[in-house]
């Protein structure tokens, strides 16, 4: 089932509004696969905000909090712009469909470990094997959950094949 909606969100012609339903039925069946209690939600704005809400109907009186991450066009390094966090719960669920260099996901992880997060969850659609192996190197407890792996990233640092730029497709 979840191959069928990442079909769907990878193909280049779908509208916007088959791309947010595909990407909602899908953040809702990645929701259900994490077992876990009292998670805090912490969506990388903005693409990470495309799953919020399927991960909210999993955990309803889950806390929310925001970190805002940039990656600079040229360099590929990620700059944090925003951080509001409230108390965080033993379970933390980072959300970001894309996992290319693992820039802005290192760069969560280690904000939410400074504030004391001890069990940290990436969850993302997509990941690059160099992604994957940045966070490994790097938080080796760290649980990575995604539906597909893809094995390169271009020149400019996206993953191939990919789906495009998931926030970009999806708020327009």
């Amino acid at each position: 089932m979840k191959e069928k909606f990442l079909k769907i969100l990878r193909d280049r012609s779908t509208s916007r509004v088959a791309f947010r339903e595909a990407a909602d039925k899908l953040g809702i069946l990645m929701a259900e696969e994490i077992h876990v209690e009292k998670a805090t939600l912490v969506p990388i704005l903005r693409a990470g905000i495309a799953l919020l809400h399927p991960f909210q109907k999993k955990f309803p009186a889950a806390p929310i909090g925001f970190l805002g991450i940039r990656r600079d066009e040229k360099t590929a390094l990620p700059h944090l712009y925003y951080e509001n966090l409230p108390p965080l719960t033993e379970q933390i669920l980072i959300l970001d469909p894309m996992l290319a260099t693992g820039g802005s996901a290192n760069l969560a992880i280690d904000r939410l470990k400074s504030k004391g997060a001890k069990h940290i969850h990436l969850i993302s659609v997509i990941a690059s094997r160099d992604g994957i192996e940045a966070i490994k190197k790097r938080h080796q407890d760290i649980k990575i959950y995604s539906v597909a792996i893809d094995e390169t990233l271009d020149a400019d640092k996206f993953i191939v094949p990919g789906l495009g730029d998931f926030g970009d497709r999806y708020f327009s």
